[in-house]
């Protein structure tokens, strides 16, 4: 049985494990095991979207802002 799931939750991707795939403005731009994408990002809007998951340390706060327009597929 194969499931397709959608979401930009990057917890849960994690969570349900399997396979991901990365798009950017529609396009695939990384595919892989969860466990290699999310610990070895290939691409800048992977690398982008792993940054911008919210890390549950009171002491961390965002200082720079995410551009997303700036990554191209």
């Amino acid at each position: 049985m194969t499931t397709l799931f959608i979401t930009h939750d990057l917890a849960t991707v994690h969570y349900v494990g399997g396979d991901m795939m990365v798009l950017n403005r529609g396009v695939v731009v990384e595919e892989g095991p969860v466990t290699t994408v999310m610990s070895d990002p290939q691409h800048e809007y992977t690398r982008l979207l792993l940054d911008s998951v919210p890390r549950p340390d009171p002491d961390f706060r965002w200082k720079d802002r995410l551009d997303v327009a700036d990554v191209q597929g």
